[in-house]
């Protein structure tokens, strides 16, 4: 998880866009770890996943991850955009790691559900979503495709030959909510850092797999 506090310690208002991102593994499958013990156990998957999150930053010089949860089926990133874009520090190379993330695959759509199902985004918590007033819409998704992309290229990249198959490991679309006041951003950091010890009760839990249990 990042350090929030080193970004955005207090709310203030601000011209950049701010999203609460969710992306859930492909059938809801639990590729990314385990959680034992109220603590997240990553895979080799879920440990490339956090750190392509924390390398997204270093490849665009209007985007920062202020906070972000990687879970056994799901992640969570808080997504702030700068409202003109000023380019990319990224140059596509495909023998180099660290061009697996790149501008050029199909972008990702969010996903027409609103609001979302979420504990931490009820509408008694929250004020609604404002889908139709998204106008960084093609820029998050550009950001949450190339992302999506570098993860599953490096992921199969570096699967054992004698595997077969190369099955999915995202969701088609994903989820986004607009932050837009105080409360709905310090509600959802909280929901980010209680994460994992909350997951018993988390929406995506359909098992609900116990933290003690989940081993």
């Amino acid at each position: 998880m990042a350090d929030r506090h080193q970004f955005r310690a207090n709310w203030h208002p601000y011209d950049e866009g701010l999203y609460f991102v969710t992306i859930c593994c492909a059938d809801k499958r639990h590729l990314f770890g385990k959680i034992v013990g109220a603590q997240f156990i990553a895979s080799t998957l879920g440990s490339l996943v956090k750190e392509n999150i924390e390398k997204i930053p270093s490849y665009y010089n209007d985007v920062e991850i202020p906070n972000h949860v990687v879970m056994p089926n799901h992640i969570h990133i808080v997504i702030s955009i700068a409202t003109t874009p000023v380019g990319t520090r990224f140059i596509a190379s495909a023998a180099s790691e660290t061009s697996e993330m790149s501008e050029t695959p199909k972008a990702s759509q969010p996903s027409p559900e609103s609001p979302q199902k979420l504990g931490c985004l009820r509408q008694s918590r929250h004020e609604a979503p404002e889908s139709q007033d998204f106008h960084h819409n093609s820029r998050l998704a550009s950001v949450v495709g190339a992302f999506k992309a570098g993860v599953t290229r490096q992921a199969r990249a570096r699967q054992n030959p004698s595997q077969s198959g190369n099955p999915e490991i995202w969701q088609q679309r994903f989820h986004e909510y607009i932050i837009r006041s105080e409360r709905a951003y310090t509600n959802i950091m909280n929901y980010i850092d209680n994460n994992v010890a909350n997951w018993r009760n988390d929406t995506f839990n359909d098992k609900k797999i116990d933290c003690a249990d989940d081993d």
